[in-house]
């Protein structure tokens, strides 16, 4: 038995090396409470705390001076933090500016590639003048039992109860034209 606790001991032993070398910070407020956490982020304004009940911000103003000392919070008019924040924003304005170029020429390519309306009115004709050109003529129609008019080109084209027609009787069907 002891000897299955020791080598449980120290097959945690690496865990608790890690564990110990993520204490908690400690952090005191104005009205003397303490937090402990891990610091996620800080900015002049405020410090976000990584606790066990989940991520807390803390702002400057409810800081001790000391917290404040402790964890180096830049302060608002701070020439340095400026001139690094000032960087930042103008690398992310880079990126969104890349990113909208990237955008703007999708979209131009996209819509060069589809057909204009004139285009697709000419296509339209054409098509029509095909259909035209394929219909049977004569004995090539089907009358269902619903009247409707089929050409032999509709996919209900002799599917259904009815008879053979032509192109003058029966209502003509909304998918093939009769």
């Amino acid at each position: 038995m002891m000897r299955r606790c020791c080598i449980l001991l120290l097959a945690l032993a690496p865990l608790w090396i890690v564990r110990a070398a993520a204490e908690p910070l400690q952090i005191e407020l104005k009205d003397g409470s303490t937090l402990k956490g891990e610091v996620v982020a800080k900015s002049p304004e405020a410090v976000t705390l990584k606790t066990v009940l989940g991520d807390q911000v803390i702002r400057r103003d409810q800081l001790s001076e000391k917290s404040i000392t402790d964890l180096n919070l830049p302060s608002a008019d701070d020439p340095a933090y400026l001139r690094a924040r000032i960087a930042e924003l103008e690398k992310r304005v880079e990126e969104l500016e890349a990113e909208n170029r990237h955008l703007r020429q999708q979209a131009a390519n996209t819509t060069s590639s589809r057909p204009t309306a004139s285009s697709s009115k000419s296509d339209a004709a054409q098509t029509s003048a095909a259909s035209t050109k394929a219909k049977p003529q004569g004995g090539g129609y089907w009358i269902s039992s619903g009247g409707k008019r089929h050409n032999s080109a509709c996919r209900y084209f002799k599917t259904s109860e009815g008879r053979e027609g032509t192109a003058t009787e029966g209502t003509a069907c909304k998918v093939c034209g009769g």
